[in-house]
């Protein structure tokens, strides 16, 4: 997206600077077949069990969402990672 909300992107990068497994987040534009409209699609690369640490994410995002939010999170393999590092610069870049 050409613009992601200054409060989403501002809990992701808070989220993950205190997190020393994540390499990298982007934010694309997701949607399925019979979706209405278009969702933030969140890729992350990091290190870790998805089903483990996405809970964790989703919960420090969740004051920063507001009715009609819809965001949707996938950990990036290869393909992934580089079709998000064409397309958007990442939100989250570890240093």
């Amino acid at each position: 997206p050409s613009f992601i909300p200054e409060r989403i992107e501002t809990a992701l990068k808070n989220y993950f600077l205190n997190c020393e497994n994540v390499y990298s987040a982007y934010v694309l534009w997701g949607q399925k077949e019979n979706d209405l409209a278009p969702h933030l699609f969140l890729v992350i690369d990091f290190d870790g069990k998805r089903e483990e640490f996405f809970p964790k994410v989703a919960e420090a995002l969740k004051p920063s969402l507001i009715p009609g939010d819809n965001l949707e999170m996938a950990e990036a393999d290869f393909k992934l990672l580089k079709t998000a590092e064409k397309l958007v610069k990442p939100v989250y870049k570890k240093s």
